[in-house]
């Protein structure tokens, strides 16, 4: 046999726990927020990736495909808050006058994401014509991180030619002999980098005539331009293995917005 392939095969189990904590404060003198934190873990004995089932290496021996899903984050942080400044008519500061009308009636806004990395997986070429779904890789022992930070970290950029940070230790893989499993797949304790971003809002709200509102806003997206290196290689036969290729998030991007509601 060239290839056997399974088709709408019935197979894996997992389980998913979890600690869900919400804090939330209606509006009170002008702040409000909500906000979210998931502690969990993810286990199974089966890949599942974007386009469904990858199938495990060994059908018959499901005990050591038992490990962290590919797609497991152990924490993931929501904060969503809005705060109308305290100044304008009906506020502390400055409750009348021309300058009351022009500072007053401006808030702040912003939405707070931060996740932990997802586990790294470290396959090799399945050349085992036995209908398994992918084939792990030999790991060698050894150091597997670089030891690079987030901040020194460089991404690949094939149309420059700029080449990325190597984050992982290619020297301590290696493909596994013919006709055998790798002894790994889902490396322990080793993660991406895990994606940080936020949001903000600038804007001001005006009603008049009872019947109109008009709001002016500003609007900054990844407001801190950070980087959230993502596509990380981990293809052994790629030169480029080890190194992000692409963004989680884009650059920063603002957006000034007018608004008439009547």
């Amino acid at each position: 046999y060239f290839a056997i392939n399974v088709l709408d095969d019935h197979l894996g189990n997992s389980s998913y726990n979890a600690l869900f904590v919400k804090a939330e404060k209606r509006f009170a003198n002008g702040f409000q927020f909500l906000t979210s934190l998931t502690v969990s873990k993810t286990i199974t004995d089966v890949s599942l990736n974007a386009f469904g089932q990858a199938g495990p290496q060994d059908t018959y021996n499901r005990g050591v495909e038992k490990a962290l899903a590919p797609y497991d984050i152990p924490m993931a942080l929501r904060i969503s808050t809005t705060y109308a400044l305290p100044w304008g008519p009906g506020r502390t500061f400055l409750q009348h006058g021309f300058v009351s009308q022009i500072v007053g009636g401006w808030a702040v806004a912003g939405i707070l994401d931060y996740d932990s990395g997802i586990p790294i997986s470290v396959g090799a070429p399945d050349t085992l014509p036995i209908g398994n779904g992918r084939l792990g890789s030999d790991y060698l022992g050894g150091a597997i991180l670089t030891g690079v930070s987030r901040g020194d970290t460089l991404i690949s950029n094939g149309l420059s030619g700029q080449a990325g940070t190597v984050t992982l230790n290619r020297a301590v893989f290696g493909f596994p002999a013919p006709f055998t499993f790798g002894n790994t797949y889902i490396l322990p304790n080793v993660r991406t980098l895990g994606f940080d971003s936020e949001s903000l809002s600038l804007f001001k709200r005006e009603t008049f005539r009872e019947r109109y509102e008009i709001e002016m806003r500003l609007d900054a997206f990844n407001a801190f331009n950070r980087k959230d290196p993502g596509g990380l290689v981990t293809d052994l036969t790629n030169p480029a293995f080890g190194q992000y290729t692409g963004n989680n998030i884009g650059p920063r991007n603002c957006q000034v917005g007018l608004k008439i509601t009547f």
